[in-house]
């Protein structure tokens, strides 16, 4: 029996593909405020349970500045790496189907405020 055939992505969809990892990265890692949190004092340890180690040691311990804003980097670098992987797709599209090229850049040039239509006139 043959593998299934995969659905071929259509130039469109891989421009959609990088528009949506644009608006991403913006929202979740660009904007200045998603990276105030870090400024803000370290969470503190109020030991309330210091006779019972086996209660502390169950008890989770509050992440620190420096480890959270190293997990928000590191889902940065996964959404740059989705990013880059979906430029990648777009260029080869636009090597094989050059003729999709204006279908392909109004997508990178919408955004919320600003759709194909306000584009087209």
């Amino acid at each position: 029996m043959p593998p299934p055939k995969r659905r071929e992505e259509k130039p469109t969809d891989a421009f959609a593909k990088l528009r949506q990892c644009f608006d991403v990265i913006k929202e979740k890692h660009t904007d200045p405020w998603n990276w105030h949190e870090y400024l803000d004092d370290e969470p503190s340890e109020k030991d309330e349970d210091e006779g019972d180690p086996e209660a502390l040691s169950l008890k989770p311990k509050a992440r620190s500045n420096v480890e959270k804003l190293k997990s928000h980097l590191l889902a940065l670098v996964s959404q740059l790496n989705t990013a880059a992987s979906a430029a990648d797709m777009c260029y080869y599209h636009m090597c094989t189907t050059p003729q999709d090229m204006k279908d392909c850049a109004m997508i990178l040039s919408t955004s919320g405020d600003i759709d194909e239509e306000l584009l087209a006139s």
